[in-house]
């Protein structure tokens, strides 16, 4: 399978070398229809994997780094992220259930919510 492009502060990874995969699993409710904006959409929110490509602006990841994925995306521009309130932002996006998620081979995650996973775990 070909790899999808990548953009600027986004950059892609792939679950070929999984090193750990958690799915809640729930039935569709009137939480998950007030969340999900579209359809259709990829599911997934827990996860790691390795960085298979870089988007051009990424600064703090390589190709092969291990990575755990935050399933919080806030906004920056919000009063609340502005002061330091990003957990409580009024724009607050997730990954899996209002963009596209982690249950695919590969996936494009903004840098803003990666850490790198030291080599031992």
């Amino acid at each position: 399978m070909g790899k999808a492009a990548t953009s600027g502060e986004t950059y892609l990874f792939s679950w070929e070398r999984i090193r750990l995969y958690v799915s809640s699993s729930s039935e569709w409710n009137s939480w998950c229809e007030g969340i999900v904006k579209r359809l259709p959409f990829i599911p997934g929110h827990e996860c790691s994997g390795e960085v298979v490509t870089v988007g051009n602006q990424v600064k703090l990841f390589t190709e092969k780094d291990g990575v755990s994925v935050e399933t919080h995306l806030p906004c920056g521009r919000c009063f609340q992220c502005r002061n330091g309130q990003s957990n409580i932002c009024q724009n607050m996006e997730l990954f899996g259930h209002t963009f596209n998620g982690c249950s695919a081979e590969y996936c494009n995650v903004p840098e803003t919510i990666v850490e790198k996973v030291p080599d031992c775990v």
